[in-house]
């Protein structure tokens, strides 16, 4: 009643909406096999892991090595920002 009203305020016609098929309102989500999800991560962060101390014996020196840690803070937890800070030679990042 309230939607005809509104329509008809607006000068919409709603003729036929009756035999209109069902709209469905949520897309059903794909099944997700948690273990394979959990597999899947493990490997990336063991690849990751790796990587990285391979990568951090080739820095060459101070600023390639903090570049490289806040690269890989990024990647690993999903940082948009992150920051390094470095006093008396003690790194510290926040993340």
């Amino acid at each position: 009643m309230q939607v005809q009203k509104a329509a008809s305020y607006l000068g919409i016609d709603l003729s036929g909406v009756e035999n209109a098929p069902p709209i469905q309102a949520v897309v059903p989500l794909p099944k997700v096999d948690v273990a394979q999800q959990r597999l899947s991560d493990e490997v990336r962060n063991m690849t990751l892991a790796t990587e990285l101390g391979q990568s951090f014996g080739r820095q060459k020196d101070e600023a390639q090595l903090l570049k490289l840690v806040r690269q890989n803070a990024q990647v690993q937890f999903n940082l948009e920002e992150p920051a390094v800070f470095v006093l008396g030679g003690i790194f510290f990042a926040r993340l």
